[in-house]
């Protein structure tokens, strides 16, 4: 089944967590050259230009983290105004909200062939990624950006002393 992903389709795994060797291990058994292994990039500019070239990005959840969590780097790929691939809790926080909003696609039956048939839609159809993108972009400008937080704080605060 990996042999259905196009070979011009990169994967980008950043950071130096726990299973960074098994995937290591993985891509070397099988053969897996379209997988780039980067260390945890500390530096902003650097992580920036990394997300720059992204057509889009991976997000994940374990399956009994359904609720309210969502990870945090959700917020920086938004804010680049890169869409969401999830593989994600059905009904998670994170879930709806991708779905409501329109920013991505959402695998939640955990199947790789359900990943890969989401992958290669985004591949075929650039006039979504780039829709998902802009969405991904007003999202994070009307919901996250440290305008709007500051000023839901500002408006809690208020009501708390009212």
């Amino acid at each position: 089944e990996l042999q259905k992903i196009d070979k011009d389709i990169i994967f980008v795994i950043v950071g130096n967590g726990s299973q960074k060797q098994f995937i290591i291990n993985f891509c070397n058994q099988n053969k897996l050259e379209n997988i780039k292994l980067i260390d945890f990039i500390t530096d902003e500019k650097e992580f920036s230009s990394v997300l720059s070239i992204a057509d889009c990005c991976f997000v994940s959840l374990n399956k009994e983290l359904y609720g309210t969590a969502v990870p945090s780097k959700t917020y920086y790929y938004l804010s680049a105004g890169k869409p969401i691939l999830g593989l994600l809790p059905k009904n998670s926080e994170i879930d709806l909200e991708i779905k409501e909003d329109g920013f991505g696609f959402v695998c939640n039956d955990y199947s790789y062939k359900s990943l890969i048939d989401i992958i290669l839609e985004l591949k075929n159809d650039k006039t979504k990624l780039s829709l998902m993108s802009i969405k991904a972009k007003n999202v994070f400008d009307n919901k996250y950006s440290k305008e709007v937080v500051i000023q839901k704080y500002l408006n809690l605060f208020q009501e708390m002393l009212s």
